[in-house]
């Protein structure tokens, strides 16, 4: 399969799938890593939702105080359409909460901010993609 950013390792068959193009998005498992790593690793976007954004109704809980689901897509608007349809409330996990999210792709990017670790930049598992995407 040819994936982008030496995408290798079981783990990751849901980024290799988006960056493949094969899916339009998957759902992640975050505890350790499982949205965050194969996101970095495929070149596709992840989102770590703050905990009880996603319910994890039907999911396989591993820390429940911890686990979180999150969309991987090959694009931030994607990202941010199917995080619109998995959040809110559910009966069925009690930790889970209402939330609202906007999103303007036409606002500027002047003035934002970005905060970062410089050390992290400089070692492994940062590539030079990441240090190219973080100076443009």
């Amino acid at each position: 399969m040819a994936a982008r950013g030496g995408c290798v390792g079981l783990e990751r068959g849901a980024g290799r799938g988006d960056a493949a193009a094969l899916v339009a998005f998957s759902i992640g498992s975050e505890t350790g890593g499982s949205i965050v790593s194969p996101s970095m690793r495929c070149g596709v976007t992840g989102l770590r939702p703050t905990f009880g954004r996603v319910p994890r109704t039907g999911a396989m809980t591993l820390c429940w105080s911890l686990d979180k689901l999150g969309p991987m897509t090959r694009g931030v608007e994607d990202a941010m359409l199917v995080l619109q349809a998995i959040s809110g409330p559910d009966a069925g996990d009690v930790s889970s909460v209402p939330s609202r999210l906007e999103l303007d792709v036409t606002g500027p990017v002047a003035g934002l901010r970005v905060g970062y670790f410089p050390a992290w930049m400089k070692e492994m598992p940062a590539t030079d993609v990441d240090r190219a995407a973080l100076e443009t």
